[in-house]
């Protein structure tokens, strides 16, 4: 119950309506909820990312950012605000679109620590405060999201500012 998960793909089970995929994780973590609680929690989510009244919609219906949005407030919905993991938040969106999803993240986030995997790094370093680099299963960098774009670090300086010469 402390960490929430938004997954690259969604993760959204398409038999299941937006509602009851968000209801999932509290109807598995908190047995002692109503129904009538676990809806109101539900409507809550949908209303934060933008999409009130889609309870009853289904996965398939929706748009590459609905669906997003939809894992989202999944990912949230449950969380007592310790850890929030996104994989990909803004993974096959437009510019507008994925510019959307980490303003709706850097929203949510709340007092919680968040853990992002980007490869959209333009938009993923607007909502940062911090970024970590990996390089062969290694942390190489560590520090402030502006430490980052003024690194000297070859792989760091590549990486941030786009660059295909260098060590990567």
């Amino acid at each position: 119950a402390r960490f929430g998960i938004a997954f690259q793909n969604n993760a959204l089970f398409d038999h299941l309506t937006d509602g009851d995929n968000i209801a999932f994780p509290l109807r598995r973590l908190f047995k002692n909820l109503s129904e009538e609680e676990i809806r109101a929690r539900v409507a809550d989510r949908l209303k934060v990312v933008s999409l009130p009244g889609f309870e009853d919609r289904s996965p398939p219906s929706l748009s590459g950012g609905q669906k997003k949005r939809v894992a989202v407030a999944r990912a949230t919905v449950a969380a007592t605000g310790s850890v929030l993991i996104y994989d990909e938040p803004a993974a096959g969106l437009d510019p507008v679109t994925s510019q959307k999803i980490f303003d709706l993240l850097k929203q949510e986030q709340g007092n919680a620590t968040v853990i992002m995997v980007s490869s959209d790094l333009d938009r993923m370093l607007t909502v940062t405060d911090r970024v970590g680099m990996m390089v062969q299963g290694r942390i190489i960098f560590d520090g402030t999201t502006q430490e980052a774009k003024d690194s000297t670090n070859p792989y760091v300086h590549q990486f941030v500012h786009g660059l295909t010469e260098g060590p990567l």
